[in-house]
């Protein structure tokens, strides 16, 4: 009987460690999700100390809905390169919130069947119930096990349904995700600020958008409008007046080159012409090789109104692909003029 006991607890001991569970953030990649401002709300993500653990960090994220409006506010991060999870059996997370909350988690797959592209999307539960405000609690959620499902991980994210009856407006709503060591990633201060600027880009274009520059209009399958964007002032303006995905402007690749594994940021002003309408409307910004889209990089996607001003900057690092150009583009209709666009190179300037 002490021999089987011993087997038994060999055996479990055995299958305990066949089980295998990834962190959904890490002291690596918690500096590399973010948060967005879309029509009616906006998320900010930040590195903040651990509620109740003086001696770790966490994501804290911070949402906050004006009105009501058929959206969701996304905290996402990109792996490069995608990520294999085929030998992952479950996700898991530390989890801290203020408040009564309905957070999603979702994670998507290259080759995943379905416009969704899900390996999972569920919502934040322990034993069945939202988690107690005011706690930290142990989160772990169980993979597909078919390795086809995880073997292409190309997005993590957590986001909130703008409807959520739970989501009042105008009152912000914080959670903490991870709870880390402080692992500082060789990173310039943001915003930059006054020598920092010198010491740590290198710009490789600014200037106006206009027929000499390495800027170039976009028609064919990749636009649905029948007309091209047009410059004016050193701005380029266009208005969509079709559904669907409507790139309208690209840098030319041979003239404005973008290198490989290199950390790049570009700043941009814009201002909205003409409303946004249609099912999926937005304005949109990404930076794309020439051979596949499953390695664009720098995704910006926002919203407003006629007569809305910004200025929009994204830190993004191409991969080994070649060709890297950068898109502007307007997802079903809308009007938007963009200018002062100044691309960075980071790190390289001498000191």
């Amino acid at each position: 009987m002490r021999r089987l006991s011993l087997l038994l607890l060999g055996c479990l001991a055995v299958c305990t460690l066949c089980v295998r569970g990834v962190e959904f953030v890490t002291s690596d990649t918690m500096w590399d999700f973010c948060g967005e401002e879309v029509r009616g709300g906006k998320v900010t993500c930040e590195i903040a100390q651990a509620p109740e653990a003086p001696d770790r960090m966490s994501m804290k994220l911070t949402f906050r809905k004006q009105e009501s409006y058929m959206q969701w506010l996304d905290v996402m991060y990109r792996p490069t390169p995608i990520l294999d999870w085929t030998n992952e059996e479950y996700i898991e997370f530390d989890y801290y919130t203020n408040q009564d909350f309905n957070l999603m988690i979702k994670i998507t797959g290259e080759n995943n069947p379905g416009a969704n592209k899900a390996v999972i999307e569920h919502l934040i539960l322990i034993d069945g119930k939202s988690p107690a405000p005011g706690k930290w609690h142990r989160v772990k959620m169980p993979l597909p096990k078919d390795p086809k499902l995880k073997n292409t991980v190309n997005m993590i994210s957590v986001y909130v349904n703008m409807n959520d009856p739970k989501f009042a407006e105008n009152k912000d709503y914080v959670c903490y995700i991870g709870k880390m060591e402080l692992k500082l990633k060789p990173r310039p201060v943001w915003p930059p600020q006054g020598k920092d600027i010198a010491g740590n880009f290198t710009t490789i274009w600014e200037g106006p958008i206009d027929e000499k520059s390495p800027w170039l209009k976009v028609g064919g399958p990749d636009n649905q409008n029948k007309h091209l964007a047009r410059f004016k002032d050193g701005t380029i303006y266009f208005e969509s007046k079709a559904e669907g995905w409507n790139e309208f402007a690209w840098s030319d690749a041979k003239r404005l080159k973008l290198k490989n594994n290199v950390t790049y940021l570009m700043t941009f002003d814009y201002q909205v012409t003409e409303n946004l309408s249609g099912k999926n409307a937005m304005f949109y910004s990404l930076v794309r090789c020439a051979e596949t889209i499953t390695r664009d990089v720098g995704w910006q996607r926002w919203h407003g109104s006629a007569g809305n001003r910004g200025k929009r900057s994204v830190i993004f690092k191409t991969t080994e692909m070649p060709d890297y150009r950068v898109i502007f583009g307007i997802r079903d209709c809308g009007g938007i003029a963009i200018s002062n666009v100044v691309i960075s190179e980071m790190g390289t300037a001498k000191q």
